[in-house]
């Protein structure tokens, strides 16, 4: 769990597609340690670590790795969640969630998912496979969509200043599951039922 592994505060970006652990860790790294804030990167697919990787070397940034059980030390600015199958405990103790697949053409990955654990998520401009979730979120003030990936520094940089702004974004999240529990859980049956948007789902988690 990661409460074992480090002690920092620290923002998740969760399921990721390639392009986006080098924007975010380019637009957020360095940013994030000035707060005493580690970024986590989990890839949706971690096979995919070497490119990652690869990307990451270019950026004067200092890396661990799960896969490598590297320690996490207070120069560490960006620690890749490479491994299957955790990524909802380091959900839970996530400051703030970033959603993958949203910040290129990608459509997006599930927003109701940090939103069940009582977090807020910031999604970019393309969630077009989960619109209505992404607009009842945002309404309800749970949520944030930015429409570029610029436009990230200012508002989590304006976020971890407010640590009480983030308690209440991720109220407005539990409190909106909860009410549409039943709703949710139901739709999430029927979507299942689905061939074409089950395979979907498999693709994009």
């Amino acid at each position: 769990a990661p409460q074992a592994v480090m002690q920092r505060p620290y923002v998740l970006a969760a399921s990721t597609h390639n392009d986006e652990e080098f924007q975010f860790a380019r637009l957020l790294g360095a940013m994030l340690k000035h707060y005493g804030y580690l970024l986590v990167i989990a890839p949706r697919h971690p096979e995919r670590r070497v490119s990652i990787l690869e990307q990451l070397s270019r950026l004067p940034l200092k890396l661990a790795l799960r896969s490598r059980n590297d320690a996490i030390s207070q120069d560490t600015d960006v620690y890749l969640l490479d491994s299957m199958g955790e990524l909802q405990s380091w959900m839970a103790g996530a400051a703030l969630v970033l959603i993958g697949g949203s910040w290129i053409p990608h459509g997006g990955q599930n927003i109701l998912e940090p939103a069940r654990a009582g977090k807020p998520s910031i999604a970019g401009p393309f969630m077009h496979n989960f619109a209505q979730e992404t607009l009842d979120l945002v309404e309800r003030k749970a949520a944030l969509q930015l429409h570029s990936a610029t436009e990230l520094i200012a508002e989590v940089e304006q976020l971890i200043q407010q640590p009480e702004s983030i308690a209440v974004m991720g109220r407005a999240a539990r409190e909106f599951m909860q009410t549409k529990s039943d709703v949710v859980e139901c739709y999430m049956q029927a979507l299942q039922k689905i061939p074409a948007f089950k395979k979907a789902l498999d693709d994009g988690k």
